[in-house]
């Protein structure tokens, strides 16, 4: 493989509820034309997630979307910048990056290097040398049968090793402790098959794992997130991957403030302190205790900082502690993580609702999420 420089996002998540996609539009304008990222890098990944749910035709940035999709095709044509595209979580993505592909063919752009992929797929990417496997998400409920599969098409290529892997889904290593999800990848197994790096889409902190890169989403989407957001850049020398995590500046801020035992008085003199150096797009939670006085006077806070979005959580001062827990030895030994397949979803579900419906709402209940999945 040559030495190449690639810049990988993954979830930007257009049309989210929260964020108009007009201010996600203008944090990737700056990343990637302010910054002049394409006359900095060989090639563009966008790993999956590019929207977040299905939009209507009537939805009001979409103009927005599409003329900006038009600039990234337009601005890889000009600088001779490979384009890929990998589709994310089918809930989001749907079919919706079919965009860029229609966008593409009308402006009919001479030199554009822009592929697609929908499905498993490997590719030979002529101008780095490099065999390119891409993994789409949703291939299949059980992880074991997406790696039979790559393992299946890898040796139809007659290659038994990738240099680059571009991936929307789940590492064993990121899945929530104590859960076992059928569908996140061996993450050993997949270091195996590639040589130089691991590009990974949709857990949205961005994180290392030896050559697996997650990128991590591009902007805040909810609270909870307000770790840096961003994309990364791979610098790629001798077959060896140098990763660099850049910083989206603008990212949307999601804060929550603690006002515990505080009277109105003193619950608005801190927010006052504490919003004061934030800007007017940042999203506040107010959290304390369910009887706080400051939760009848939301609408005040609205009237005061109008630009701000506020929202609450009632929580008992106990709940907010972290207690320690202890397992005897023979607790450890038995204990057995929980193992969520599509065979057995809805029996967890229901058992989790037993107490909170009557058995005629839980069978109906049964036999709709039956016809989901």
């Amino acid at each position: 493989m040559k030495d190449y420089v690639i810049a990988t996002f993954s979830d930007i998540h257009l049309g989210h509820r929260r964020n108009p996609a007009i201010s996600t539009i203008e944090c990737l304008d700056q990343l990637i034309f302010g910054d002049q990222l394409l006359e900095r890098i060989d090639m563009l990944i966008f790993a999956g997630d590019v929207f977040d749910r299905l939009l209507d035709l009537d939805y009001p940035y979409l103009d927005d979307i599409d003329h900006w999709i038009a600039r990234v095709l337009m601005g890889c044509a000009r600088h001779g910048v490979s384009f890929r595209l990998l589709k994310g979580t089918h809930s989001h993505d749907q079919s919706q990056p079919e965009r860029f592909v229609t966008l593409a063919s009308i402006l009919d752009l001479k030199g554009l290097d822009f592929k697609y992929f929908d499905k498993l797929d490997v590719e030979r990417h002529e101008a780095s040398g490099a065999d390119i496997l891409y993994v789409p998400d949703n291939l299949s409920h059980d992880s074991s049968e997406t790696l039979a599969n790559v393992r299946t098409l890898l040796a139809s290529r007659g290659i038994d090793k990738v240099d680059i892997a571009v991936m929307h889904g789940m590492f064993d290593y990121q899945q929530p402790e104590g859960i076992v999800i059928d569908e996140c990848h061996n993450s050993l197994a997949y270091k195996e098959l590639v040589r130089t790096v691991i590009f990974i889409g949709h857990v949205h902190n961005h994180s290392r794992n030896g050559i697996i890169v997650a990128q991590g989403s591009t902007d805040r989407l909810c609270h909870g997130e307000e770790e840096p957001k961003g994309f990364v850049i791979a610098e790629i020398t001798n077959g060896y991957a140098d990763i660099y995590f850049i910083e989206n500046k603008g990212a949307r801020i999601y804060k929550t403030v603690k006002v515990y035992h505080m009277d109105l008085v003193e619950t608005l003199a801190c927010l006052e302190k504490f919003v004061e150096p934030l800007p007017g797009t940042a999203c506040i939670r107010v959290e304390a205790e369910p009887s706080h006085p400051i939760f009848t006077n939301m609408e005040e806070l609205k009237t005061l900082y109008p630009t701000l979005t506020w929202s609450k959580l009632p929580k008992d001062d106990s709940d907010t502690e972290v207690k320690e827990v202890v397992f005897s030895d023979t607790e450890l030994q038995t204990w057995v993580p929980v193992s969520i397949n599509k065979t057995n979803i809805v029996d967890i579900l229901l058992n989790r609702l037993s107490n909170k419906l009557n058995e005629q709402e839980l069978a109906s209940m049964k036999e709709e999420l039956q016809e989901l999945l």
